[in-house]
């Protein structure tokens, strides 16, 4: 029996209905946590394979344990256009990240059924493991389907889990051989074109009251996860200001000066956002009375324009060096940690964005501050599109709030943009 989803009204009580169901099988504390290569992943991911299979769809499972679902009858011998996005979440996160881009391509086959002038096969991907939360990793399903998972990523032990990220795989019964030789899976060869639907992850849609968004680029990421200034401790009132070497004023002046960097690169039209996300003396040594000697912080760099990331982050370290001098501190910096931006093609761009205007949906283009498995398969070469969705209160808390209506508008794009790449 197939289902039917010709009008809004089935699409959305099909969308509510498996919503309804992914949040019962990972419910917790008020959110959801669905643990890349966990019990509730798996559980997930049996969800989508039945509903897939109960109506028509062929399933399948590759070496990574990525859940991949296609209509049947078309020629396989084409390159494929791949629908995709993941079904984990952080801990006590959204119901709607990831999994309404899954939830939406699964819906786009449903009503693709019965289109007998597609070209190209179309194939839906559910990745695994596309959070960093769990394993320090992102994108661990992408990433192996691609040939890019590392071996020192698999060595990363889980905290939630205390086992090995390729201990987690040989659980969940993955094929580790083509994975640790870096070499991409089979199902990767024969991708044209992936499209990822993607709840928006930010307050820019609801604040322009659009109900999608065509992404313009995957912004890319300098990190510096460790850095920490160090100075002299010393009597809150009895070190005049001119003798101090206070940790916390270098780190907060170098903070500021990076924040007037920022403003000087929005004002030359350049792509770039900067956060400080981790900023804390020594627990075991900070006092109101007493100057604090060390700070420890990180510095996440992010734009869609590598060289952007490039300047910004040189000048950054250079403006650290300057103030550190000047007061007398030192600032050790850590192990940089870079993701490269990916790109999406303006026919791309200019496809999707004038596929939603001709469907009456008011659109607006964006980047995406956040990563996303598009990523992967676009720095692997594969040429991809992103779709958002409004969605409100942001990504990754329980209070994501996707509204079914504009779940199904995205549905609407996503399915007439694949009729047209797969024609």
């Amino acid at each position: 029996m197939r289902v039917s989803l010709v009008t809004s009204a089935d699409c959305a009580a099909f969308g509510l209905e498996f919503f309804e169901a992914l949040r019962y099988l990972s419910a917790d504390n008020g959110g959801v946590s669905r643990g890349g290569y966990s019990a509730a992943e798996d559980a997930a991911h049996t969800l989508l394979a039945n509903y897939a299979s109960r109506n028509g769809l062929t399933v399948s499972i590759d070496e990574a344990c990525n859940t991949w679902v296609e209509l049947p009858g078309i020629d396989s011998s084409a390159d494929a256009i791949v629908i995709g996005s993941h079904l984990d979440s952080v801990r006590q996160g959204g119901n709607y990240d990831g999994a309404a881009g899954v939830v939406g391509g699964l819906a786009m086959l449903f009503r693709l059924q019965d289109t007998t002038q597609l070209r190209r096969p179309v194939r839906l991907v559910a990745f695994r493991g596309e959070e960093a939360a769990w394993f320090g990793t992102c994108y661990i399903g992408s990433r192996a389907l691609v040939g890019t998972l590392e071996s020192e990523m698999l060595d990363a032990v889980s905290p939630e889990y205390r086992i090995s990220l390729r201990e987690a795989l040989q659980e969940a019964g993955a094929d580790l051989g083509p994975i640790e030789a870096n070499t991409a899976l089979s199902a990767s060869k024969s991708i044209h074109q992936y499209f990822e639907m993607h709840i928006e992850q930010g307050p820019l849609l609801v604040a322009a009251d659009c109900p999608v968004g065509v992404v313009t680029g995957i912004r890319g990421n300098y990190r510096y996860p460790a850095i920490t200034w160090l100075g002299e401790a010393g009597h809150s009132g009895a070190v005049s200001r001119n003798l101090r070497h206070d940790a916390v004023l270098g780190a907060t002046e170098w903070l500021t000066t990076v924040e007037r960097l920022w403003i000087d690169e929005e004002v030359a039209g350049a792509d770039l956002v900067v956060t400080a996300g981790i900023f804390s003396t020594d627990p075991m040594h900070h006092a109101v009375t007493r100057i604090p000697d060390s700070v420890r912080m990180s510095l996440d760099i992010r734009s869609v324009d590598v060289s952007t990331l490039q300047r910004v982050s040189e000048q950054a370290m250079e403006l650290a060096s300057q103030i550190a001098s000047r007061r007398g501190l030192e600032v050790l910096v850590g192990e940089r940690v870079d993701t490269e931006p990916a790109s999406i093609d303006t026919d791309t761009v200019s496809m999707i964005y004038d596929t939603a205007l001709g469907l009456g949906y008011p659109a607006m283009k964006l980047p995406s501050g956040a990563g996303h498995d598009a990523a992967a398969l676009g720095a692997a070469g594969i040429p991809i599109g992103m779709i958002f969705v409004r969605n409100e209160n942001g990504s990754h808390n329980a209070q994501e709030a996707l509204d079914i209506d504009d779940f199904c508008v995205g549905v609407d794009v996503l399915t007439e943009v694949t009729k047209r790449a797969a024609q």
